[in-house]
């Protein structure tokens, strides 16, 4: 029925508790695997340190705990 109605399917749509940007994404992945080059060590806090930052640019809630 939703396919009829030319309605996305639900697997194509991003999901609704989203808080990056694809942007934003590949920016931390990226910086992840540059600093992984430079044999730093990484840990979950610094990522989430990380994306914490960027949110705070668009005023956005932190990310969660999980």
């Amino acid at each position: 029925m939703r396919r009829r109605d030319s309605k996305p399917v639900r697997r194509d749509l991003p999901a609704n508790s989203r808080r990056l940007t694809d942007s934003e994404e590949k920016a931390i992945v990226q910086y992840i695997l540059e600093l992984d080059t430079r044999a730093f060590l990484l840990r979950l806090y610094s990522i989430e340190d990380m994306a914490n930052q960027l949110l705070y640019v668009r005023d956005a809630p932190p990310v969660g705990k999980l």
